[in-house]
């Protein structure tokens, strides 16, 4: 689970295959079980398209204006796609131009948990040497992850503390609240008369505060309720964790999982964090969703608007897992037919070699 990175990116070339396999009854167990994961535990569901899938095929918006750089963390890229889809449109509503890495890049996040610090170090080294030009340019870069942003602005510098790129890097590196209360003042943000409940993510108010999303808020004439939640429990793959799982649920169960049952069917539930939102949606019948997907919804020209009751539901319904197993399984045909194709012609190759000698 430390190398999610890169097991994304592998289940990502195959998305449907993927989730049929992470997701099918029997098979799905066999896996959680080799993974070590609890089999209470839900698997996230891999997206159709990566945000930078998406993100290439769009045409240039914004052209000449100020740049700001959008970071695609692992699990906004592959799993949680709306998030950073809304994050992109919200900057370009607010006059910037977004680009993105010309690499698929990861902050480490994930290794630190499991002490791959040299992994981690060398992931951080790649994002540097990808972002030189950026960097010296001065660009602001915003993550949607706070844990990912966290990375930047705290660990960065403690693996790399002579590395000066590193140190700008931190001081360009903003959440989304962060960066529209320093570099957008004067946007018009959309208002809202929306009861709004926040579960605050534990790196993002360690290290970066909550300031930022308080204040856009605010500007939206919300009035954020934001109870003393501490940790979710998830704390990234910890709460997967077989032997960890109760205490997991246990944390969730302290406060915010009682909040979330309390508040009316009309409350927008508000958390920037994955692993927030996943044990939300693991641990009570309601859904979270992100700060950019609520400043998106509530743009008067949004083709997106979040419904009266459960507004989550226009971000977060729950994937038809009949058609999922439908797509994994045409798509497991057609790998299994493509591998009996090569197969057949090796063997054919073989056999006329064979003839000729």
């Amino acid at each position: 689970m430390g190398l999610i990175m890169y097991h994304a990116r592998l289940g990502a070339l195959v998305p449907a295959l993927t989730n049929f396999a992470l997701h099918a009854p029997v098979l799905g167990i066999v896996l959680k079980k080799l993974g070590g994961v609890h089999p209470d535990r839900k698997a996230p569901t891999f997206s159709a398209e990566t945000f930078r899938g998406w993100f290439a095929r769009r045409p240039r918006v914004n052209a000449g204006s100020a740049k700001v750089v959008l970071f695609p963390d692992t699990f906004n890229n592959h799993f949680h796609v709306d998030v950073a889809r809304a994050t992109c449109e919200v900057l370009e509503a607010a006059g910037f131009e977004v680009i993105v890495p010309s690499k698929i890049l990861c902050c480490g996040r994930p290794l630190f948990d499991y002490g791959m610090l040299n992994q981690a170090r060398r992931l951080f080294e790649q994002v540097l040497a990808t972002l030189r030009s950026e960097i010296a340019e001065g660009l602001p870069m915003v993550v949607p992850e706070p844990s990912c942003c966290a990375s930047f602005r705290d660990e960065l510098t403690e693996l790399l503390p002579h590395d000066l790129d590193a140190q700008r890097l931190a001081q360009q590196t903003y959440t989304l609240g962060e960066f529209l209360q320093q570099h957008a003042p004067d946007w018009e943000v959309p208002g809202s008369e929306r009861d709004v409940l926040v579960q605050s993510h534990c790196h993002h108010k360690s290290i970066m505060g909550m300031d930022g999303e308080q204040g856009v808020l605010q500007r939206m004439g919300v009035e954020p309720r934001m109870p003393p939640t501490s940790c979710c429990g998830l704390a990234g793959s910890w709460g997967f964790e077989e032997e960890k799982y109760d205490i997991s649920m246990q944390c969730g169960e302290q406060v915010l999982f009682p909040a979330v049952r309390d508040a009316s069917p009309e409350t927008v539930i508000l958390a920037d964090g994955f692993s927030c939102r996943t044990q939300i949606m693991q641990g009570t019948d309601r859904r979270a969703i992100h700060l950019a997907q609520f400043l998106k919804a509530e743009r008067a020209d949004s083709e997106v608007s979040l419904p009266d009751h459960l507004p989550e539901r226009a971000f977060t319904d729950e994937p038809d897992l009949a058609a999922l197993y439908r797509r994994g399984a045409m798509q497991a045909g057609g790998l299994v037919a493509a591998v009996l194709g090569l197969a057949a012609v090796a063997v054919k190759r073989r056999w006329s070699l064979s003839d000729r000698s």
